[in-house]
This record gives structure tokens, C-alpha cells and sequence, in this order.
């Protein structure tokens, strides 16, 4: 028989993965030469740099904590990489 139980963990990186395929394409519809594409694209590769960092931590089972910032941990990224981003661009002078 089969079973279609999966795991909270999966469920958890599958909605990941959707949002991060729906804020990419957005993000790079956008006509500013790149500069937002850039900074989601930096915060999926922080993202999955710290999942695969909590994945060789817990191998064998992860927190709520951890599901929580698997499912919403790649928008808390984007938010705080675009402020990140606006305040290192206003200190090399290239926003004004």
C-alpha cells in the first residue's frame, strides 16, 4: 500500500520553494536594472545555506523553530536583505 504521509519538514520546504519561484519571478519583472533581482536572489542563498546548516545540526528531527523559518525564513531574508541592501548602497553613495 502507499503511503502519503510526508513529513512537516518537506511540506515545510515545498511552500518554501513556491514562494521563492513566486518572489524570483516577480523580483526580476521588475525594471531596475537587476538591483531587487540581486538582493532575492542573495537571500535564497542564504536561505538554503541555512537550512542545509540546520539540516547537519538536527538530522534526526527539527524544532518548531526550525519548520517556522523553513516555511516564512526566505520573506524574514528578503526583508532584511533588502533594508541591508539600501543601507550598504546609501554608504557607497550610489542611492541618494
Amino acid at each position: 500500500m502507499i503511503s502519503l504521509r510526508t513529513s512537516p519538514a518537506s511540506d515545510a520546504l515545498k511552500l518554501a520553494i513556491l514562494q521563492q519561484v513566486a518572489v524570483m519571478i516577480l523580483a526580476a519583472g521588475i525594471m531596475d536594472g537587476g538591483g531587487i533581482f540581486l538582493v532575492a536572489f542573495f537571500a535564497l542563498i542564504a536561505y538554503w545555506g541555512g537550512v542545509l546548516l540546520i539540516r547537519a545540526r538536527r538530522p534526526h528531527g527539527f524544532t518548531k523553530t526550525d519548520l517556522f523559518l523553513f516555511r516564512w525564513g526566505y520573506f524574514l531574508l528578503c526583508v532584511v536583505s533588502f533594508f541591508l541592501a539600501q543601507f550598504i548602497w546609501k554608504l557607497r553613495g550610489y542611492v541618494a
